[in-house]
Parts: C-alpha cells; sequence; structure tokens
C-alpha cells in the first residue's frame, strides 16, 4: 500500500521524539525547581543573619541607654 504522509514509522518515530522532548522538559522543570528550593533556603538564612544582626545592635543600643543615662 503506498500512502503519503504519516506512515506507522514515522508516527512511531514522532512519538518517540516527544517522549524525549518530554521527558527532558520535566527533567529541566525538577532541577529549575531544586534551584529555586535552594535559593529560597539560601535567602531565608541570609534573613535570618540579618536579623540576628539586627537584635544584636538592638541589644548593644539598649545596653548604652542603660549605662550612660540622659541627663537633661
Amino acid at each position: 500500500m503506498n500512502a503519503e504522509g504519516l506512515t506507522i514509522l514515522s508516527c512511531t518515530k514522532l512519538a518517540g521524539e516527544k517522549k524525549n522532548v518530554n521527558s527532558e522538559e520535566k527533567k529541566l522543570a525538577l532541577s529549575n525547581s531544586e534551584a529555586d528550593e535552594k535559593e529560597k533556603k539560601k535567602g531565608a538564612m541570609q534573613l535570618t543573619e540579618v536579623l540576628h544582626m539586627q537584635m544584636e545592635v538592638q541589644k548593644q543600643l539598649h545596653e548604652q541607654l542603660e549605662v550612660t543615662p540622659i541627663t537633661l
């Protein structure tokens, strides 16, 4: 049978190629989400460090106010 257009072989080949593309897209999406998660954790750690530093500065300022009372 001589038919123009898609054959079973070409359909199978195209389906296999699409499957490979989908698999690669899933891997890329997974690696992107893992990278996003790492960035979120890194940002959370930086925020924690900044808040800790701020608390230390506030503590030192409070101690200075206690040690040196303001006289008017």
